[in-house]
């Protein structure tokens, strides 16, 4: 599985606690060369995770809200705390915990850049 990424690196300003961002989680299949196939089907999901780390170290965690139709595999988190406290670079990594137990992590990161404010 894998995140549909529009951008490659996010950008981001200190201190931004309203950032909504929306994610596609898509499969992808490899036979030979890795394809995306299609939106992964979020029915049965229990709960989607994405977790902020800036050099290693984890910073944040944030829980997803499907959007829309489950089957398109879209999902949207807001920044309501105080994640983006440091300039710097970060990464994201989303993983899904189904109703079963089951889990998996996205294959790619997402990346951010927090640049300072300009009133620091």
């Amino acid at each position: 599985m894998s995140i549909s990424q529009e951008q490659s690196i996010i950008a981001v300003v200190q201190g931004d606690t309203r950032f909504p961002l929306e994610l596609q989680l898509m499969e992808y299949r490899c036979s030979k060369d890795c394809e995306i196939d299609a939106p992964i089907d979020l029915h049965g999901v229990d709960i989607v995770t994405l977790y902020i780390f800036q050099r290693g170290n984890e910073t944040a965690h944030v829980d997803c809200t499907i959007s829309g139709d489950p089957k398109n595999g879209t999902v949207v988190n807001d920044f309501w705390g105080s994640i983006w406290t440091k300039p710097g670079n970060y990464i994201g990594e989303v993983e899904v915990l189904y109703a079963d137990g089951g889990s998996k992590r996205m294959e790619n990161l997402l990346q951010f850049r927090v640049r300072a404010n300009g009133r620091s």
